[in-house]
């Protein structure tokens, strides 16, 4: 989150140089209308927010899709819970009696291992 806030005020800040930079008045002509001395900053700050209304209205469709599929989930998940809350206490077996641990195992002795064959057959 914090990353997220110094990357947005440095471009911010950024649009703020371009924009103390390019404060010359154009003519904006779109077609048959006209806008005179409007400054290059203005123009440029209109685009951006043309640019990020666009974007988000683009993302927008996943967004709704994501937000109804994590409702239809969570209404499963409370379903299945009330389903294993009703059949838990049938489940269940009776509780045994707990066993008592009895004496260790004793460890297998190690055989002597016998001694290596020369190979000459005596």
């Amino acid at each position: 989150m914090q990353v997220a806030l110094i990357l947005l005020l440095l471009f911010g800040l950024l649009v703020a140089v371009i924009a103390i930079q390019n404060a010359t008045p154009v003519t904006l002509t779109l077609l048959v209308f006209s806008v005179p001395n409007v400054p290059v900053s203005v123009l440029m700050l209109g685009a951006l927010v043309l640019g990020a209304l666009l974007a988000a209205l683009v993302s927008l469709g996943g967004w709704l899709r994501t937000r109804r599929r994590l409702r239809e989930q969570a209404a499963r998940i409370a379903q299945l819970e009330a389903e294993l809350a009703r059949r838990a206490p049938l489940a269940r077996p009776a509780a045994s009696p707990p066993v008592e641990a009895g004496p260790a195992p004793a460890e297998p002795t190690a055989r002597p291992e016998p001694p290596p064959s020369t190979g000459s057959g005596q």
